[in-house]
């Protein structure tokens, strides 16, 4: 408007007081100008574009023939908006809306949002009305929904849903996601964004959806190996310390670590378990990984080459436990079908007759299972019925069938009404749903807790105890947690020599424990602060075992690797 009335001033004074004509048609030429030089906002285009497309769809609807002037759209607009029709027009193939001017408008961010097959041409912008000579009936609309609904954290495996997007026929014939991810591993505000491309090549416009993600604090639970411990966390770190020989500590090197150090090569972590030399991770999305000594092929990775460095196990998915014997291991899938790799000397893998297996193979006749534990040679499997199947090494009655031997065949016990299972070093354990432990195996080390009798082959209960909830154990002695956090023990610990407790007795005083664990020669536990604590044969005497402070502390003496497992190098006053 400016520049129409400067005009009007000049060519009146032209006609007035004589102005030259030539000064006249410089004035409207510099005012042209400048009035190209003005943007155009993007938003404001873009806007245009989507409400003149959906209405461009709905004259096509109507079978109106020719649209040779988008002001003919008009009637079809769902909202009353100014266009400044000037800006447009529509190309002779009816498939573009053409920006006549593209100097004066961002033309790439254009592109970018729009996408499609709009492009560039000299001075002109034209945005595709589709991408090819169909036009859609439906204007697609990307939908997606986010699984699970809420609750997400640094952990949370999300699934993402673009099924109920509206396009003609419901198919999809491609979607563009931005930052969808399975797992948000930093906290945050997280967008997620979506636009869907219908049969005819046409696409939608973007959906957004916002999740709040939260990273939650604290210790999750204490895993053990033969002489490792494992502290997961919340946010599926972890952190650990003990022997490391074959790299079973998941560090990318041999170094026993004295301390508790981040084990920064595993993330997500939901489950840890280790054997003899070589551990088994779960992570939150249910994969597989291992690490360690590999002789047997209990590592699963098809080979017998061992690892520092964890390794995934492919293949193996939606895996939701996961357990390592001595030399072997097994895992549990959400299905409920149990698979099992590694040394098979004694049928521990329940699959055909073989020495060894590199690759992880399902147990066969095994059904409905719901949780799983390997001991040093044999493996117990919990049913969702309560009653407990078992197979491999049987020579001390470790199966709990009532006889002696080796057993290959996966075989259900004579103990039911089981809601846990824990197989040891020759001998087994159960909880019932009452909270009673029932044991059967070896007890030449008084590991069943009972006095009296070195071998039991029928399951028997130990009367001392109730309202159990957790059972570990990995060398000749046992650890238990009941309802209330409370901690016992029974069995021989390294070194006490004939000192040891034959029945059930208290940890110290230790109260409100939340996991437990246990490596070959000491018991540990993690209280509701999050602290670890640890034990050995001094059982009325428990330490805090304290994180690492300097990664310089590992030394490489024989002495301390001895000691590793046992946290020797840093604990806090004991607590009786």
């Amino acid at each position: 408007m400016l520049q129409d009335i400067l005009q009007g001033e000049v060519i009146l004074n032209f006609l007035i007081g004589g102005v030259s004509v030539i000064a006249v048609f410089a004035v409207v030429a510099v005012l042209k100008m400048a009035g190209q030089g003005e943007t155009i906002d993007i938003d404001e285009v873009i806007n245009d574009f989507r409400v003149l497309r959906s209405a461009f769809i709905q004259f096509k609807k109507d079978d109106k023939g020719l649209c040779e002037d988008l002001k003919t759209l008009i009637p079809y607009m769902k909202e009353n908006r100014d266009i400044a029709w000037e800006r447009y027009s529509i190309s002779i193939d009816q498939k573009y809306m053409i920006v006549k001017d593209a100097k004066r408008v961002d033309a790439e961010q254009v592109l970018k949002r729009i996408g499609g097959a709009s492009f560039i041409k000299g001075n002109k912008l034209f945005l595709s009305f589709s991408s090819i000579n169909t036009i859609s009936k439906v204007e697609p609309v990307a939908e997606f929904k986010i699984i699970p609904a809420e609750g997400y954290t640094t952990t949370t495996r999300i699934e993402f849903d673009h099924s109920m997007s509206v396009t003609e026929d419901n198919e999809i014939n491609d979607v563009k996601w931005e930052n969808m991810q399975n797992r948000y591993a930093e906290p945050g505000i997280k967008k997620i964004r979506l636009k869907v491309q219908d049969k005819n090549g046409n696409w939608s416009e973007w959906t957004e959806q916002q999740i709040v993600v939260k990273e939650i604090k604290g210790v999750k639970s204490i895993h053990a190996g033969y002489d490792t411990i494992f502290v997961v966390h919340n946010n599926g770190k972890v952190d650990g310390f003990g022997h490391n020989e074959f790299g079973q500590l998941a560090m990318g090197n041999t170094e026993s670590a004295a301390r508790r150090k981040v084990l920064k090569m595993v993330d997500n972590a939901d489950q840890i378990d280790g054997g003899e030399y070589h551990t088994v991770i779960l992570t939150n999305d249910r994969k597989v990984f291992t690490c360690g000594r590999n002789h047997f092929g209990q590592l699963g990775q098809g080979d017998r080459t061992d690892t520092i460095v964890p390794k995934q196990i492919w293949g193996l998915e939606s895996i939701k436990q996961v357990s390592a014997g001595e030399n072997f291991a097994a895992a549990l899938s959400t299905s409920g079908h149990v698979y099992t790799w590694g040394n098979n000397e004694y049928g521990q893998l329940g699959t055909e007759p073989s020495y060894f297996k590199e690759i992880p193979a399902r147990v066969e006749g095994v059904e409905n299972i719901k949780a799983i534990s390997c001991g040093s040679t044999h493996m117990l499997a919990l049913g969702f019925d309560g009653t407990v199947h078992s197979w491999g090494d049987n020579r001390h009655g470790q199966l709990g069938l009532g006889f002696k031997g080796k057993h290959n065949d996966p075989t259900v016990t004579t103990v039911s009404g089981v809601k846990y299972v824990c197989a040891g070093k020759n001998f087994s354990l159960a909880i019932t749903e009452a909270g009673k432990v029932k044991i059967w195996g070896s007890n030449t080390k008084s590991q069943l807790g009972i006095e009296g009798e070195s071998e039991v082959l029928f399951p028997e209960e130990i009367l001392e105890l109730k309202g159990i909830v957790e059972l570990a154990t990995k060398g000749n002695f046992v650890v238990a947690r009941d309802d209330i956090g409370q901690v016992y023990t029974w069995g021989h610990y390294s070194g006490m020599d004939d000192d040891y407790p034959t029945k059930p007795v208290r940890v110290g005083e230790l109260k409100y424990i939340k996991s437990v664990a246990a490596t070959t020669a000491a018991g540990y536990a993690v209280d509701e602060k999050g602290e670890v604590l640890r034990w050995n044969r001094n059982i009325s005497k428990v330490e805090n075992v304290l994180f690492f402070e300097e990664d310089t502390d590992v030394s490489k003496n024989g002495t301390e690797k001895k000691n590793a497992h046992a946290g020797n190098g840093k604990a806090k006053a004991s607590r009786s």
